[in-house]
Parts: structure tokens; sequence; C-alpha cells
């Protein structure tokens, strides 16, 4: 079955080699352990600038994983159409793949863009927390063997991540100009830790 091939060479979608991948998370570590704060003692930066320039990713980001969720929503229609979890992975996502592809590859280069998140921690003179920036180190590397195996988990993966995302990051846009009820990030919290959780589900049981 095509789907689960791995030698695409012939048809790799642009930026999905190893190459560019290791080369920009390797960036990306060198970037943040060279600029960041050596702690958060220092005064915090309130400028505009950083403020609002966090608001326009925030938002950027929330609205990026609601077209994702959007335009990949239906695998859960799917996967209740189909009854059956080997059924769904072996023949629904091969024949709705050009869908799940595409959106997988644009969710998997926005993984780069992410990395925006840690930096406007450093801009804000503080030190980015190391789960936060393990988590984006290494988020890349997971879509991209996704990506490059064509491997029909990523339609939950990127289905259910983008749900999460679009919430998460609406919730830090509204964090930038008001004072967010508790009960919203122990929301997010516990999305989070049931997102952790179903990931390493779906990784045992389609491995």
């Amino acid at each position: 079955m095509d789907v689960f091939e791995t030698n695409i060479d012939a048809d790799r979608p642009p930026l999905s080699h190893q190459f560019y991948m290791v080369a920009f998370v390797l960036t990306y570590l060198v970037a943040v352990l060279r600029s960041s704060p050596p702690h958060n003692r220092g005064a915090r930066n309130t400028s505009s600038a950083v403020k609002y320039g966090s608001a326009f990713h925030n938002l950027a980001m929330c609205s990026f994983s609601a077209v994702t969720f959007y335009h990949t929503a239906g695998v859960f229609e799917g996967l209740l159409e189909t009854g059956s979890f080997g059924e769904f992975l072996c023949e629904y996502v091969p024949r709705q793949w050009d869908v799940i592809g595409f959106w997988g590859w644009l969710f998997y280069l926005s993984k780069y863009y992410e990395f925006i998140d840690t930096f406007i921690v450093i801009l804000k003179n503080r030190r980015p927390l190391f789960l936060s920036f393990f988590h984006h180190a290494g988020a890349p590397m997971s879509m991209w063997s996704l990506v490059i195996s064509k491997h029909p988990a990523m339609a939950l993966f990127v289905t259910f991540n983008s749900f999460i995302h679009s919430l998460m990051y609406f919730y830090y846009f509204l964090a930038t100009f008001r004072r967010v009820p508790r009960i919203f990030q122990q929301i997010m919290t516990s999305l989070q830790l049931i997102q952790l959780f179903g990931g390493v589900l779906i990784s045992l049981t389609t491995g």
C-alpha cells in the first residue's frame, strides 16, 4: 500500500528533506541557548512592540490552527463510519490523503513558525522553561517523521493537535491584553495532557 511506503523521494513535499529539519532545529537550539537570559530576576520587557507582536503571533497561530482543524475534522466522521480503527487507518485515510497530506505538510511547516513562541519569552527578558524549549525542538521532528512516512496516524494527530492549538493560542491572545480566569488555564492544561497521552496511545497502537 503506497501510503505506508517510506521511500518517497520522488514526491517528497518541499522543505521536508531531513537536511532542512536538522538545520532548522539545530539553529533554533543554538539561537535559544545563546540569547536566553541567565535568570528571570531582571525587569520584564513590557514594551508595546513585544506586546502587540505577541498578540499578532498568537492570533495568526489561532487562525491557522482553526482552519487546519476545519479541513481535517472529517477524519472523526470517517472513524465513526468505518467503526474499526484498523479499517480507518488502512482504507479511509489513504482515500483522503490528498487533503490530509496537504494540511499535514502545512502543519509540519508551522512547527518551525512556532519557534517564535520561545523567542517571545526571551524578548520579554524571561528564560524559557525547559519543557517548552524541549517541546518546540521535538515537535518538528515528530511531524517530519509522519510527513515523510505518510503514516495514516498523522490524520488523527493533526486534527486533534490543531483543535487544541486553536484554543491554546486564542487563550494566549486574550492573556496578552487582560487577565484570563484561572479556570481557562486549568482547562487548557487538562486538554494538553489529554493530547499528550492520546498521542502516546496512538503511537503505541499504530507503531
